[in-house]
């Protein structure tokens, strides 16, 4: 017989909420910041509020194939998932992706002075 132990854990939170609207980011290849994809100029920028906002999986992808062919200046891009705040710009749904966007969680600390 199997043995079973009540969870202090009975129902575990959701990872991240699936919404219809996605952009597309990757990592610059010269120095691993994370990059947002804009469409009409097919360029890159650091901040995800010039990101395009696209709706559905399969414009995604095709933005995906895009960014593929930039490999050179940046690497293995991706779309997620985020919500629309108020004024159309994009918040990132996942803490992970939310982390990418803001910066470090903690400060980065100063190296110790010559002595």
């Amino acid at each position: 017989m199997p043995w079973h132990y009540p969870s202090a854990y009975p129902t575990l939170p959701a990872m991240a909420k699936k919404t219809p609207y996605l952009v597309v980011t990757a990592s610059r290849t010269d120095d691993g910041a994370p990059v947002y994809f804009r469409a009409q100029s097919k360029d890159w920028s650091e901040q995800i509020a010039e990101a395009s906002v696209v709706q559905g999986e399969s414009v995604a992808d095709e933005l995906v194939a895009v960014a593929r062919a930039q490999e050179r200046a940046v690497c293995d891009p991706y779309p997620m998932y985020v919500d629309r705040a108020e004024g159309g710009a994009a918040v990132p749904v996942s803490a992970r992706e939310r982390i990418r966007s803001e910066g470090p969680t903690t400060p980065l600390r100063r190296p110790d002075p010559q002595s």
